[in-house]
C-alpha cells in the first residue's frame, strides 16, 4: 500500500518480487566467481600502460560512492538518487568488490552520461562470464576487446 492509498500497488509488488527473487542466490554465484583465483595476471599486467596503472591506483583508493562523486564532478554533473542505488546493489545486493564497482562505474560512463542499472549489469555479468575479478584483468579485458573492433573493423575497410 502507498500513503493514502487503501488499495494494494500491484505494480510495486511484482516489481518488489522481481528485484529480490534469487538475490541470495545471485550474490552466492559472484562471490564464488570472486573466490576464483585471477586468471593470467602476470599477461593482464604487460598489457597495462601508465595511464592503466593510475586508473588501477584511482579505483583501489576509494569508496565506489566517493568514487561516483569523483567522476561526476570532473564531467560537470551531478550524482542522481538512482546512480547510487545502483552502486549500493552492486556491493550490498551482488556482493562486488569496491575496487571492481568503481572501475565499473569509470567504464559506463565511457558510454553514458549517467550509471544506469542495466549497462553496470552487463559489464558485471561480462566481465564474471570471462573470469573477470580483479580491475587489472577487467583493464586488459576492454583493452583487448577494443583491439578486436578496431581491427575487425579495418580489415573490412582495406
Amino acid at each position: 500500500m502507498s500513503a493514502g492509498a487503501d488499495k494494494l500497488n500491484m505494480y510495486a509488488i511484482q516489481n518488489a518480487v522481481n528485484e529480490n527473487f534469487g538475490l541470495n542466490r545471485n550474490k552466492e554465484m559472484v562471490k564464488k566467481q570472486l573466490r576464483q583465483t585471477p586468471k593470467d595476471a602476470d599477461h593482464a599486467i604487460k598489457k597495462l600502460s601508465k595511464a592503466d596503472a593510475d586508473l588501477i591506483r584511482a579505483v583501489d583508493s576509494k569508496v565506489p560512492t566517493d568514487y561516483l562523486y569523483e567522476l561526476k564532478e570532473k564531467k560537470g554533473g551531478y550524482v542522481t538518487a538512482n546512480e547510487k542505488k545502483v552502486i549500493f546493489r552492486l556491493q550490498d545486493q551482488m556482493g562486488l568488490t569496491p575496487p571492481l564497482i568503481n572501475l565499473i562505474v569509470h567504464t559506463c560512463f565511457e558510454y553514458d552520461a549517467v550509471l544506469t542499472n542495466n549497462l553496470a549489469d552487463r559489464i558485471a555479468n561480462d566481465w564474471l562470464q570471462q573470469g573477470i575479478t580483479t580491475p587489472t584483468e577487467a583493464i586488459a579485458y576492454l583493452k583487448e576487446r577494443k583491439n578486436k573492433r578496431k581491427n575487425s573493423f579495418n580489415c573490412c575497410f582495406i
